[in-house]
């Protein structure tokens, strides 16, 4: 949250197009640059301690680029990252809780057929279906929410155009 405080709009913007890029040695030069820039706005944080745990991890990673491998390499890795499957996360997690809460397991899942996000939300859906196998649970950070995976759908999601497929919304059984 303090390193978010840092960021103004530019910046947010050349962040993420520098985690879009995939060529190694652009995205590598762009965080650098980043970081640098973060690196001359620590001042305004607050506290001592936050300025430098915040400063020694910049610097840290202004040094050290292709470490942290913050580029995405290919077009497949893109869209990985992409909003839209972000969105799909989210949506496969509250279907299982919704689903756990009324005792009921879910029996299909219909996707829009999108070509260029499909693959990868076949590649999610069946991580998640790996990881409700055991019994995996995560706590996604200070402040945020546990989350249960053996929760998670057992059905791997149909991908079907949306002018084929009425919305359904009661997708338990």
């Amino acid at each position: 949250m303090k390193v978010a405080f840092l960021f103004d709009d530019q910046l947010r913007k050349d962040a993420w197009a520098a985690r879009r890029e995939t060529n190694s040695a652009k995205s590598a030069s762009a965080l650098v640059t980043i970081c640098n820039a973060l690196l001359s706005r620590v001042d305004r944080l607050p506290d001592a301690r936050s300025r430098e745990l915040v400063s020694g991890a910049l610097k840290w990673a202004a040094a050290n680029p292709f470490e942290i491998e913050y580029g995405v390499g290919n077009k497949d890795t893109a869209l990985q990252i992409s909003p839209n499957l972000v969105g799909f996360q989210q949506v496969m997690q509250v279907m299982a809780v919704q689903s756990n809460r009324k005792g009921r397991s879910i029996r299909k899942i219909t996707v829009d057929r999108q070509t260029e996000f499909n693959k990868a939300q076949g590649e999610l859906a069946s991580w998640y279906e790996s990881l409700r196998a055991v019994k995996h649970n995560t706590d996604f950070g200070p402040g945020m929410p546990k989350f249960d995976y053996s929760m998670m759908p057992e059905v791997p999601p149909t991908f079907t155009p949306g002018e084929n497929e009425s919305a359904d919304w009661n997708w338990w059984t």
